[in-house]
């Protein structure tokens, strides 16, 4: 072919009619290309009379430097779009040797895909067919095809996919970029390192199809001026930050990390700072230049990330993030201003942009008079004012320190920060990409968590203004299994449309797909519990991703005929799943997140699925405990028990109520506080001939106690809290009147007497709400 550019097409069969527009529309632009031989273009039915169909599209597909895969929901169901020949592509795309571009057909899900990363076409991320005017998509997308055309057609014959011996994805940003431009007013009083001819770097290189994440990190642990307290957590905080953002989609040469402390002994984090020690310092100059940079250097289809953690202060009407060399009495020439980070952050070619302060830094036992004054709410007010087109997250409130946690070493924040980052931790409906209110849900539930366990008050605040929930990280997760090795397809069942009468047990199933994802059984977790007459079946289960290991829990009310029973069970389903999914608009909090299902109230069994996080029971975790026989042990148990309060504490308020706690429906989450597995079956009808646990049954739930009037209730969840609280805490099952400081002497009577009102008789005598008893548990630990 010479040096001519071959385009090859790929398309479904069924999406004729879409791209015979499309190559009328490439006709325009290329067609004056073709007949100079410098452009081809090649699609599956151009196979010669008589030819090998796949012999013919390998050959193209070796050949082609410009590769269109037509996307639609038949396209996304052909074995092309996640074969080895497409990650062959992707590779050779990454390498700058070939350029894959997606051009929106047909609304379908498609991100999750090897190519889901990248810019599509049209440019506005819209597909062809929900615009009104078709042929202006088709246009659109002419233009941005033969924009990538003559990109091509102007490099050097020998170096395709380059220019001057580069490659837009591996530009090394381990030194300064330099620029003609005098720096600006604000950065006067700052000196320059200036650089020597080694470190100036070549213009950035044309876009090449692949949305590139970039940051900026900081970190400051000391400083010149002694007025501020030194935070050497600060340092390693922004170190395990870059390394951490490596692995979520950002390429360790589009990072740039400055913290003080001279040369690193990890090469890797030296990689991250650069060769210049001094220019990797986190000045007021070094900060504003390389966030300049780096932002100048970002292309419409980026992220561009800016995290600072250290000292934060307010004077007069601006907020100031303090530099390494920041002076407290002459912040306006020495501290970078917020609003200058914003002003480059505006500036910036990138549409996605992130910034993340964890500022006003406190350590937790500092009595120090130099310790950080609470966050100022004119410091907030400014820092999200003006802040239109930047998601911006903060790790406190006005009034509020930004603590360290002194066993792990990190700012809490950070600390919530990074384990949202790892495996997908903040991924909460397995998307395999983590989102700005993925993040702050993530890292706000951990820090408030953290707060009231340590009697603290520090509750990050986020703004979203104008950007919408992006996509601020990906992540790689580790297969559980191969697919292909170890799964039966003849045994995967859909979920959203199982067969009725005749339906295969999920005890029988290997595996089963949802939303055409294939989640693996765990089979030890395999509930089916015939309802009534026989006429319906709940069936319960906890399935893995088999790629992702993201965890679901699966409920289905199975209807055999529509009786009575089965209608109650249905309605009973349908109650939790609108419970849940009304809560979700508050936030995850400490309720299962659901996970997306295909019309599930349109399917003849319904059926939900909802998140779980790993955690370990508390009937496995206190298994062989014979209760807390020390102070210490007791006021780390109740620490652990009252986040568990507050999420009850909101389904109260709301009409609900849980009442199925046990120690098998609650876990111990990242070892400090109780969760719950998922909000009950509210009422749940028992079984046929099912015999309930007397230990999970409050008073008010046996009709045998015909003396209870009331009905179960907020008062039921008191109840069975109060009880796994007496187990724990004695080793030994609650039974009438038995006070707590005869099985255990270290019970003092203020905690006795709390726990025994809870678990009264009567609900009338217990606890008046959740409130209440949260508020006796904590006053018996002082």
């Amino acid at each position: 072919m010479g040096n001519t550019v071959e385009i090859l097409i790929c398309s479904a069969r069924e999406d004729e009619r879409f791209l015979n527009m499309l190559l009328t529309a490439l006709a325009g632009p290329l067609k004056p290309l073709q007949q100079k031989k410098l452009v081809s273009l090649w699609h599956q039915r151009d196979t010669s009379p008589g030819g090998f169909i796949e012999q013919e599209f390998q050959s193209h597909l070796q050949n082609a430097k410009i590769i269109l895969l037509l996307i639609s929901s038949d396209f996304m169901s052909m074995d092309f779009c996640d074969g080895h020949d497409m990650q062959r592509l992707m590779r050779q795309h990454k390498a700058g040797e070939v350029r894959v571009i997606p051009i929106l057909l047909r609304e379908t899900y498609w991100e999750t895909a090897p190519f889901g990363m990248l810019q599509p076409l049209p440019d506005n991320g819209q597909a062809v067919n929900s615009w009104g005017n078709k042929d202006r998509a088709f246009l659109n997308t002419a233009k941005g095809v033969k924009k990538i055309v003559d990109e091509f057609l102007s490099l050097p014959p020998t170096e395709p996919g380059t220019r001057n011996g580069g490659n837009s994805m591996t530009e090394d940003l381990s030194r300064p970029h330099t620029s003609d431009q005098q720096p600006s007013s604000t950065n006067a009083e700052q000196p320059r390192t200036e650089p020597n001819e080694s470190d100036v770097q070549p213009a950035p290189e044309p876009y090449n199809g692949m949305a590139n994440y970039w940051g900026v990190i900081v970190g400051v642990g000391e400083y010149e001026d002694s007025a501020y307290a030194p935070l050497p957590t600060c340092r390693e905080d922004a170190k395990a930050l870059a390394r951490q953002l490596t692995s979520c989609g950002y390429g360790s040469n589009h990072i740039r990390l400055l913290v003080d402390g001279g040369k690193d002994k990890d090469p890797f984090i030296r990689q991250l700072m650069g060769d210049n020690s001094r220019l990797s310092k986190p000045t007021k100059g070094n900060i504003i230049e390389t966030l300049e940079t780096v932002a100048k250097r970002t292309k419409p289809e980026d992220l561009l990330l800016f995290y600072h953690t250290g000292h934060g202060c307010q004077e007069k009407q601006e907020s100031y993030l303090v530099s390494y060399d920041g002076r407290s009495q002459a912040l306006q020439h020495t501290a970078v201003p917020i609003a200058i980070i914003k002003d480059i952050m505006h500036k910036a070619p990138a549409q996605k942009k992130v910034i993340i302060l964890d500022a006003c830094r406190a350590d937790v036992t500092s009595n120090s008079m130099r310790a950080p004054q609470p966050m100022p709410l004119a410091f907030i007010e400014r820092v999200f004012e003006q802040a239109k087109g930047l998601v911006i997250l903060t790790s406190c409130g006005a009034e509020e320190n930004s603590y360290v946690w002194e066993e792990k070493r990190r700012s809490v924040f950070t600390y919530y920060l990074l384990q949202a980052l790892q495996n997908g931790n903040a991924d909460f409906n397995g998307k395999d990409r983590i989102s700005a209110n993925d993040l702050y849900h993530y890292i706000r539930n951990g820090v408030t968590r953290w707060a009231t366990l340590n009697n603290r008050f520090q509750d990050p605040c986020i703004n979203v203004d104008g950007q919408g929930d992006i996509v601020v990280a990906y992540y790689l997760p580790e297969p559980l299994i191969s697919a292909s090795n170890t799964l039966s397809p003849a045994k995967y069942a859909p979920v959203v449309s199982a067969p009725r009468v005749n339906a295969l047990s999920w005890r029988e199933l290997e595996a089963i797909t949802i939303q055409g994802e294939h989640y693996v059984f765990e089979h030890a977790t395999v509930r089916e519990t015939p309802i009534g007459d026989d006429r319906a079946t709940l069936r319960e289960a906890r399935v893995r991703h088999v790629r992702t290991n993201h965890l679901l829990q699966l409920k289905q009310a199975h209807i055999v005929d529509q009786t009575g029973d089965a209608i109650i069970l249905q309605k009973i389903l349908k109650r939790e799943y609108q419970m849940l999914a009304e809560l979700a608009e508050n936030g995850p909090l400490d309720f299962p997140s659901l996970f997306s299902l295909l019309n599930p109230e349109k399917e003849p069994d319904f059926t939900f699925a909802y998140t779980l996080v790993d955690g370990t029971t508390l009937a496995q975790a206190f298994r062989e405990s014979n209760g807390m026989r020390d102070e210490s042990s007791i006021k780390h148990l109740l620490q652990s028990a009252l986040p568990l309060c507050e999420t009850l504490s909101v389904l109260h308020k709301k009409g609900w109520s849980h009442r199925r706690l046990s120690l098998d429906s609650i876990v111990l989450f990242q070892e400090q506080y109780f969760r719950v597995l998922d909000v009950g079956l509210a009422a749940r009808k028992p079984a046929k001939g099912e015999i309930l646990d007397q230990y999970r049954l409050a008073p008010e739930q046996d009709k045998k106690n015909s003396d209870i009037e009331a009905k179960p209730g907020p008062a039921t969840d008191i109840y069975q809290l109060g009880r796994i609280l007496y187990r724990l805490l004695t080793g030994r099952t609650y039974s009438s009147g038995a006070l707590l400081h005869f099985h255990n002497k270290a019970v003092s009577p203020q905690l006795d007497e709390t726990i025994i009102r809870a678990v009264a008789r009567q609900p009338t005598e217990r606890w008046p709400d959740m409130e209440a008893f949260s508020t006796a548990l904590r006053q018996s630990m002082e």
